[in-house]
């Protein structure tokens, strides 16, 4: 069983959703709602307890067959890479250069662990928040 006992406690939770992202790899024959539920389900998991987020981290890298969910595969290996240290971060990030998340949040994470691990596209990244924030609407004041 992939997810046996999940309740809120991580100490009593027995998770091992990379079998069913590995397999997912190969057999394209998967319920879409499963598997972004399954996703969901293991970050969730992941920003609790470490070993967990390197082996989902670790069954992420390469996208499902027929790239299903690939957004939120990329978004899952990149919440799992932050409770694991920049490097981490960092590759996630490489992987999809030269077409970042584009959205202000992943931008700065992606300048950050580039600076920190001294990436061939810190320049790039520069380049691109400052973009980004350049030609952003400013933030909406709330009337509340």
């Amino acid at each position: 069983m992939l997810f046996a006992n999940l309740q809120p406690n991580p100490e009593i939770t027995t998770v091992q959703p990379e079998k069913l992202f590995l397999a997912v790899q190969a057999d394209p024959f998967v319920v879409p709602s499963l598997l972004l539920e399954s996703l969901l389900i293991a970050e969730s998991v992941s920003k609790q307890k470490t070993g967990i987020a390197e082996r989902v981290f670790k069954s992420l890298p390469k996208p499902f067959a027929l790239y299903a969910r690939d957004e939120q595969r990329v978004t899952s290996a990149l919440i799992c890479a932050q409770q694991l240290g920049t490097q981490p971060v960092a590759w996630v990030l490489e992987a999809l250069e030269p077409n970042p998340i584009w959205s202000q949040v992943p931008l700065e994470l992606r300048v950050n662990a580039y600076e920190q691990t001294r990436s061939l596209y810190l320049d790039s990244a520069r380049r691109d928040l400052d973009l980004f924030m350049r030609d952003s609407p400013p933030a909406q004041l709330s009337l509340r």
